[in-house]
């Protein structure tokens, strides 16, 4: 640990904080938010029903999303020229790569990711060309 995290880590404990930067804590919203919309979704799906099709609840999601967008400002500052969003895999900066690649069924994705995380996925997967996810889109 450097001494700079030991500091941090002193500070927040004498403050009575969490050991979390505000860029960790927005990313943990940001996972909230995923891990809600897909249990919603799951519940829609097993119980055959339309509780996401409510205007309450297309109001809400709304709402959610537009205050995470303002904390991501606020917190990280305007998304940089070239930006997509924030990186889906860290959550932690902004993301100006695309990596596409096949997961284990051969179904193609796609994951906007920072510079760091986009290092990790080329060691993790084969990731595909420009011109290789043309082919395979048919463009």
């Amino acid at each position: 640990m450097s001494v700079q995290q030991k500091k941090r880590q002193f500070t927040h404990a004498m403050q009575g904080r969490p050991n979390m930067t505000r860029k960790e804590a927005l990313a943990v919203l940001y996972r909230l938010e995923k891990t809600y919309t897909r249990t919603v979704i799951e519940l829609v799906t097993h119980l055959h029903t339309n509780t996401m099709d409510t205007p309450e609840h297309d109001a809400f999601r709304r709402q959610v999303r537009q205050a995470l967008e303002v904390f991501t400002t606020a917190v990280h500052g305007p998304c940089p020229v070239g930006a997509l969003s924030l990186c889906e895999r860290c959550l932690l900066h902004y993301a100006p790569l695309v990596a596409w690649y096949h997961d284990e069924r051969r179904w193609l994705h796609s994951c906007r990711c920072c510079q760091a995380c986009y290092t990790r996925l080329q060691q993790e997967r084969t990731l595909l060309t420009d011109e290789e996810v043309d082919k395979e889109l048919g463009l």
